[in-house]
């Protein structure tokens, strides 16, 4: 497992997020979701380093195939399933939304979903 790559991910995950909540203060929805979905790259990134001798793209695997792998990491299979739930309704968040100046809910969905994503995976690595 490269830690080290892991944790880079989990860092640029948590500055995207963080930029994310700055833009939905500063009511930018366009703005947040743009870094919502930059933070679930980097989150689904710090999953593939943590797993390298996966070889499928994370990104074209479906959420069952995704949690398989997620389970290998946590040794909980009630996390496995929030981080992929959480995953999923950040990614669909972001795709399904064309965030308008006064859907500021949708994006703080979005955020919220992204979060409780990084906390989880944040926590699976921690060392």
């Amino acid at each position: 497992m490269s830690l080290i790559r892991t944790h880079t991910y989990i860092k640029y995950a948590r500055i995207n997020l963080q930029e994310a909540e700055a833009a939905l203060a500063e009511s930018r929805p366009e703005r947040c979701a743009s870094k919502v979905s930059h933070a679930h790259t980097a989150l689904l990134k710090a999953i593939a380093a943590a797993l390298p001798t996966v070889r499928k793209d994370f990104f074209k695997m479906t959420d069952k195939e995704l949690l398989r792998h997620v389970s290998d990491l946590s040794d909980r299979e009630d996390t496995a399933m929030e981080i992929v739930s959480s995953l999923s309704r950040a990614k669909s968040a972001c795709r399904e939304h064309e965030f308008e100046d006064s859907d500021l809910g949708s994006a703080g969905a979005a955020l919220s979903a992204a979060g409780t994503a990084f906390s989880l995976i944040h926590d699976l690595f921690k060392t």
